[in-house]
């Protein structure tokens, strides 16, 4: 809603610039998915990363999951987005390949006290939880370590030249833990 409700392609494309002196490009559906996948679009024209948290979660176009190198849903999302349900690590795993199927190149499945799964050419990983004692301040998604670095606004993990999945996880877990 708001000012994100009027996002247009050509908005997108009057910001091509930035997209392409970024390294990588991340998205959510908070926005017309006509803007995600326009810069999706551009962002693949320059060989820049594409990183998609699909939230709010909808029924997503195959070419934007076709321009997605990375997908973050959790556990609720990749339910709606791979249309079954989620309630362990094996359910995640063929959540993931069903999204994989799709044109997803690497999908990170966040999935609370149980930590997050990943798929992606390499293969599959689990990576375990971590349980955080007090408050969590800021995302409540804080402590599910999604691939890629992220660790919830505002907080964001280095990465290295060549990206190691498990190594990222690590590294985020260690920032966290």
């Amino acid at each position: 809603s708001g000012a994100n409700a009027g996002l247009t392609p050509e908005d997108v494309r009057a910001a091509s610039p930035i997209i392409q002196h970024a390294d990588a490009v991340l998205c959510q559906l908070e926005t017309p998915l006509e803007g995600t996948r326009e810069a999706f679009r551009l962002a693949r024209a320059g060989a820049k990363l594409t990183v998609l948290t699909p939230a709010p979660v909808t029924t997503l176009p195959e070419e934007l999951l076709r321009l997605c190198d990375l997908c973050v849903p959790n556990r609720t999302e990749i339910e709606v987005l791979a249309s079954c349900s989620v309630d362990n690590v094996d359910h995640a795993h063929s959540a993931a390949a069903a999204l994989r199927a799709r044109g997803v190149r690497s999908v990170a499945v966040t999935m609370g006290d149980s930590g997050a799964f990943l798929l992606d050419d390499s293969g599959a990983h689990h990576i375990s939880g971590v349980g955080l004692e007090g408050d969590v301040v800021g995302s409540p998604e804080l402590h599910e370590l999604p691939a890629g670095g992220v660790l919830g606004e505002g907080a964001a993990v280095t990465l290295p030249d060549e990206v190691v999945p498990g190594d990222v996880v690590d590294r985020a877990r260690c920032v966290v833990g």
